[in-house]
């Protein structure tokens, strides 16, 4: 049982650093996504997907470097497959 509760703690001591690392780059990174996005709406939907994906490879996190740069990469990737997807998705609209 004691193993649960220090694996608990090394989830909640990695949670809290990410919470941390994120929310001091958020503007930062919110400024970045912007300039790559015609929208604040296309912005806001491509940072939420950023924090998921940041939160998933958090654990390959190099803590010998900056959070924002890493952050920025996963955003530029972001950012991308968003366009992408929007240049697919075809708006069909009614003759009337």
């Amino acid at each position: 049982m004691p193993e649960t509760s220090r694996d608990s703690n090394s989830d909640d001591d990695r949670y809290e650093a990410f919470i941390q690392h994120f929310t001091h780059a958020e503007p930062d990174l919110r400024r970045f996504i912007r300039s790559l996005l015609p929208t604040w709406n296309d912005t806001d939907e491509v940072l939420q997907q950023t924090a998921l994906v940041a939160w998933r490879k958090f654990d390959d996190f190099d803590r010998d470097t900056t959070f924002i740069k890493w952050a920025c990469v996963i955003a530029r990737f972001e950012a991308l497959a968003y366009r992408r997807k929007m240049a697919r998705d075809r708006l069909v609209f009614r003759e009337d």
